[in-house]
């Protein structure tokens, strides 16, 4: 029989004792069946796992050359194109032998290009080329990591949820198991990314001020200073520094910018509320060790493209006042509320009556709502990190 192990200080109870059982009544596939993870992510992914391992033979050995075709362009390669969208299930036509790039070939290509993260434009350009060039092998192990990742998914059967999916890009709000909201954000670089936890959004502020981080301050904002010194005013931000135990501001005048060490300083930068506050209007709080938030930004424009990894960790959301409203729902907070708030242009800040669970994840490959199976970029390079890990492992 099987006894715990409590060697790295987890002893797993519930699965041996289901082990045990399997073994004493010879039932150890229904009882490993049993521990499968009960949710539907992960049972999209198995499906797409059986899927994908057996088009192995059918499709490894279709490649498509690099050139650039759209909508009524003739070329051999477009009939390698249909039989490699019909195998991933994005083209359900019959008319495999056509040259010519028509209207169905292009809504298949538009499909894929979607589920893979591209701009869905129909053209089978070079990001197209290569991510349909992909090894299916290589499609298989990406599923099959994040087959593990989805193990540790959220039961989203219970009440309300907000899931963030670094590389995706993107925000949801389940409610018992169902997508009420959906958001674009935007995350991390990958020298700042974006920490992957699990945490409880407890509050939203409205007009928040910017606490400018040290390292943004001495790295970005003093070389700005530096080379025009009306910056700070501009950008409606404030020093501020400690004297005599008492936080005060301070002129900009008074600080030798071209030798002021920043990073060693008491001096903190401070930008107020306003339309340039790279907050933006609204700022929702959840505790973690990171420091990280969820804002508004008035950069709109990163919104609009496919790699949204700008931020210095933080994550950036497109809709905030749809979140604040649902959020704010059971307290009775309308739009027109929010707005009344944001035009005084002060402070405030809001608790949640119920505060809601936030987990911010990092899943390469998901499935959405109606079980279509989604790959991305591996952008911070988690995937590759595993492997190779699991390389060293063995070796």
């Amino acid at each position: 029989m099987l006894t715990s192990n409590a060697q790295n200080g987890e002893v797993y109870d519930h699965t041996i004792n289901v082990l045990n059982s399997a073994i004493r009544n010879d039932a150890l596939r229904q009882s490993l069946e049993k521990l499968q993870p009960n949710n539907k992510s992960y049972k999209n992914l198995l499906q797409a796992l059986k899927k994908y391992k057996s088009i192995i033979s059918s499709h490894e050995n279709i490649k498509l050359d690099k050139k650039s075709l759209t909508i009524g362009d003739k070329s051999p390669e477009i009939t390698k194109l249909r039989k490699l969208l019909h195998n991933l299930g994005d083209y359900v036509g019959s008319n495999f032998e056509s040259e010519i790039l028509d209207e169905t070939l292009v809504l298949a290509l538009s499909n894929y290009q979607r589920r893979h993260g591209l701009e869905a434009d129909g053209i089978l350009g070079r990001k197209t080329l290569r991510e349909l060039n992909t090894p299916i092998q290589h499609r298989i192990n990406q599923i099959e990591l994040n087959l593990q990742r989805a193990r540790h998914l959220p039961n989203f059967n219970s009440g309300r949820q907000l899931i963030i999916n670094i590389p995706a890009y993107k925000l949801y709000v389940h409610n018992n198991n169902e997508v009420i909201f959906e958001s674009r954000v935007i995350v991390g670089k990958r020298k700042n990314k974006t920490p992957q936890l699990s945490s409880e959004l407890t509050e939203l502020v409205l007009n928040p001020y910017w606490h400018v981080p040290t390292s943004i301050a001495s790295k970005e904002i003093v070389p700005l200073v530096q080379e025009d010194p009306d910056y700070l005013y501009r950008n409606n931000m404030r020093l501020l520094s400690k004297i005599d135990n008492k936080t005060q501001y301070i002129s900009p005048e008074s600080i030798d910018w071209a030798n002021i060490d920043f990073a060693n300083s008491s001096i903190r930068i401070r930008q107020s509320p306003g339309k340039r506050n790279s907050l933006g209007r609204i700022k929702f709080i959840f505790p973690n060790v990171y420091n990280v938030y969820l804002h508004d930004t008035p950069a709109r424009n990163l919104f609009n493209r496919n790699q949204r990894a700008y931020s210095h960790g933080c994550i950036r959301i497109e809709d905030p006042f749809g979140l604040a409203e649902l959020l704010l729902s059971d307290a009775k907070w309308s739009k027109d509320d929010l707005n009344y708030y944001i035009q005084k242009n002060r402070w405030k800040t809001i608790k949640l009556e119920d505060p809601i669970p936030i987990h911010i994840t990092y899943m390469t490959v998901w499935s959405d709502r109606q079980g279509i199976v989604h790959f991305r970029p591996d952008i911070y390079k988690q995937d590759s990190q595993i492997v190779s890990n699991l390389y060293n492992a063995a070796h």
